[in-house]
């Protein structure tokens, strides 16, 4: 069953999935990423500001903490950025992939 989750526009799902050194998740075509998470197949898409998923159950919980979608992006942002002028620039370039 398809389900959908809200993202920050911010979010970027390819940039989380293949910059994030995170190497459960194989491409599928359409838009399409497939992965296996606590031994659930799930397929997810972005589509604006929607996470979309297949999966036979409701992972809507699990993919919320594994995508941090509950975090607020603008001050998890804010914070790494004060760091240093490094992690600032950083930052502006591959915003979107926080997980």
């Amino acid at each position: 069953m398809k389900r959908a989750l809200p993202v920050d526009r911010s979010f970027d799902l390819g940039k989380c999935l293949y910059m994030a050194q995170d190497f459960r998740w194989r491409e599928i075509g359409d838009g399409w990423h497939s992965g296996v998470l606590h031994g659930n197949l799930v397929h997810v898409r972005q589509n604006g500001d929607a996470l979309e998923f297949l999966a036979h159950s409701d992972l809507s919980d699990l993919l919320t903490s594994y995508f941090r979608l509950d975090e607020d992006l603008d001050a998890v942002y804010e914070r790494l950025s004060s760091v240093d002028a490094k992690v600032a620039r950083l930052v502006k370039e591959y915003r979107g992939s926080v997980s």
